[in-house]
């Protein structure tokens, strides 16, 4: 097999696992956001690997050679370069989601980088590089600057952002083989990301072979990768806490593991949860138990994948008593939300909206119109047992 033949044979394979990783995560996850995230980095790496055999057409021989039209090109070099954006999206939306929201300046930032990558340059005729030929911002210091440097600069700011989240909250996650291996997953993306548009923006020049072999390293390592993710993911899947095991199995018993939940629940029943900034290793350190029991405890027994989530179930199903009290019906919601842990009204909204599904006013509007036989309260009262059923579990 010649060189040519083997690098065509890795761009087939990089494409294919792209492409098969985007379909499966669409059908196995329709709805959720993450897999659709994930699903379109995997669509635009496909499109990335056919770009990249245009853009190298000249030191690739004729048998293996892609000439695609100029709009088609247009198309595959934004769908390439939004990858690092899009990827700090799938961070957030792992990771500090739905409790969060997005920053809007990070937003403006993702939307300029992407004009400066394709759109402007396109309408203004300027030619950006990687290319085989000489190119317009090479030669021009200003146009450099603007069209290559801060782009490249954005670009990473977006990967390190997508990297701060996942390891500021990775110790909230109680599920020890998923918390290792997102972080390093996600490192190596990461990394992966921005010695590829480091390298070869602004280190190799763009009319050097290296370019291309280069690009065929990138490929093999991301069709490995692709083939990881993929594994990963049936991996996680499979993955259940222990507490959903049958209880016939039998198990060994842990002296221990009593007296640790015991003193869980009582520091739950003193509501601790009210507590800001709370942590996995602020409780272990109040409970007087190691950290590695006390997640297993909260994993594997009752049942919890993410601490910070667990506080939420446990401070929305006291919100939830108080805003169906009519006693309490005239209490502003602020006031409520600030007795149960939360420091401002907006964590407080988006934390009742995933677990309850609606707002607190119509909860409580739902709760009231129950009680005095107005409307049917199955959908509110079906929450709050969900919630129960998840603090009590």
């Amino acid at each position: 097999m010649t060189l040519q033949a083997l690098f065509f044979a890795i761009d087939a394979v990089a494409i294919f696992v792209a492409l098969a990783v985007a379909i499966g995560l669409i059908a196995s996850r329709p709805r959720d956001s993450a897999a659709r995230l994930a699903a379109f980095i995997n669509v635009t790496a496909a499109g990335f690997v056919l770009f990249s055999r245009a853009m190298f057409s000249g030191w690739i021989p004729d048998p293996y050679r892609l000439t695609p039209s100029e709009p088609v090109m247009l198309i595959l070099q934004v769908l390439m370069n939004t990858t690092p954006g899009v990827f700090m999206l799938l961070a957030f939306v792992l990771f500090r989601a739905p409790l969060r929201r997005f920053p809007r300046w990070l937003l403006g930032l993702f939307a300029l980088e992407t004009a400066l990558e394709d759109l402007i340059p396109y309408l203004l005729g300027v030619t950006t590089h990687p290319s085989v030929g000489p190119t317009m911002t090479d030669s021009n210091v200003v146009l450099y600057a603007i069209f290559e440097v801060l782009p490249a600069a954005l670009q990473a700011l977006f990967v390190a952002m997508a990297l701060w989240w996942t390891l500021q909250d990775w110790r909230a996650d109680l599920v020890d083989s998923s918390r290792l291996l997102r972080a390093v997953l996600l490192v190596a993306i990461g990394v992966d990301l921005v010695s590829y548009t480091l390298l070869t923006r602004l280190v190799i020049a763009p009319d050097n072979v290296v370019m291309l072999h280069m690009h065929e390293a990138y490929m093999a390592f991301n069709a490995l990768l692709g083939c990881a993710i993929v594994a990963l993911l049936f991996y996680a899947r499979d993955q259940r806490p222990a507490a959903s095991v049958s209880s016939t199995r039998p198990t060994a018993v842990d002296p221990t593991e009593a007296i640790d939940e015991a003193a869980f629940r009582t520091a739950m029943d003193a509501k601790i949860y009210h507590e800001a900034g709370l942590t996995i290793a602020s409780f272990a350190t109040r409970l007087a138990i190691p950290e590695y029991r006390l997640r297993r405890l909260i994993n594997t027994t009752l049942g919890h994948r993410n601490f910070n989530q667990m506080l939420h179930a446990y401070r929305i199903a006291e919100a939830c008593d108080a805003l169906a009290d009519p006693e309490r019906r005239r209490l502003p919601i602020l006031t409520i939300a600030l007795s149960v842990g939360y420091q401002s009204i907006n964590p407080f909204n988006r934390a009742f909206r995933e677990l309850m599904g609606v707002t607190p006013s119509v909860f409580r509007q739902r709760a009231h119109q129950a009680a005095v036989g107005g409307a049917d309260s199955s959908g509110a009262n079906g929450s709050t047992a969900t919630v129960r059923a998840i603090t009590h579990s």
